[in-house]
């Protein structure tokens, strides 16, 4: 993504390459699993060494986020789910197979006294009910899922 006053306009990553950018904001790889992805797809398309000195490392995605939001960066690299957020800033999608795939895992814990309870939060997160949600947000659907055992 990148603030709509600058004139940088890239339709693929190794176009970064290209472009006139003095500040690149990413979650930093070391503390961020979203980091370690931005890290990867930049260094698949190639433009992790020229890009690596002009990294603006932020604690998480909301921050980075917010120094494109803010034009403390010209341009950056976050999850699509929080780029929708700030419908303001100018958004390129990047091919999904630059990075390992982002899966958000349901873990239950086992624990008795609350089984009845989180069968009941996975079922009403698999529902038709809540699928129109995930999806206005950038999710996908979770397609399977191995409730816990009463």
């Amino acid at each position: 993504m990148s603030h709509p006053d600058n004139q940088i306009h890239i339709t693929n990553l190794s176009e970064l390459a290209d472009v006139d950018i003095t500040r690149f904001a990413i979650a930093d790889p070391k503390l961020a699993p979203a980091g370690e992805y931005s890290k990867i797809a930049l260094q698949n398309n190639s433009v992790w060494e020229f890009l690596e000195p002009k990294l603006v490392l932020a604690a998480d995605v909301r921050a980075a986020l917010t120094y494109v939001s803010s034009g403390n960066a010209e341009i950056g690299m976050v999850y699509a789910t929080d780029a929708i957020s700030k419908p303001d800033l100018r958004i390129t999608q990047i091919p999904i197979d630059s990075y390992p795939k982002i899966e958000y895992p349901i873990i239950v814990i086992n624990n008795q006294n609350n089984k009845n309870e989180i069968n009941e939060l996975i079922k009403y997160l698999l529902s038709e009910e809540t699928g129109p949600k995930i999806r206005e947000y950038g999710f996908s659907k979770i397609e399977e899922v191995k409730p816990a055992e009463n």
